[in-house]
């Protein structure tokens, strides 16, 4: 794999738990577990694909909309977050 190509979908879901985290619960439950938040009575389902940042699971587009509108700079988020892929790739250069 030399030289490396590195493809980054970045449209996708972004899941929100239903409940606050509570670390004496279940240590093994992944706290946005689609199976555990569906059949919560708190989960809200998105049923209008226009509007993609309400209910406990978004697109990824939406969520950068809202980050933006909070004042988040995305380019640097998104930079930080292929600078975290690119290491965590070369940590495993040698291996694969």
């Amino acid at each position: 794999m030399d030289p490396w190509r590195i493809y980054v979908y970045n449209e996708g879901l972004s899941r929100f738990a239903v409940d606050t985290y509570d670390d004496s619960s279940n240590k093994h439950a992944h706290l946005t577990n689609f199976s555990l938040n569906k059949k919560n009575d708190k989960f809200v389902n998105n049923t209008n694909a226009e509007q993609d940042d309400m209910g406990h699971k978004w697109s990824i587009k939406g969520l950068n909309k809202h980050l933006e509108a909070m004042g988040i700079d995305m380019n640097l988020m998104w930079s930080k977050i292929y600078d975290v892929i690119i290491k965590s790739l070369i940590c495993i250069d040698g291996h694969i």
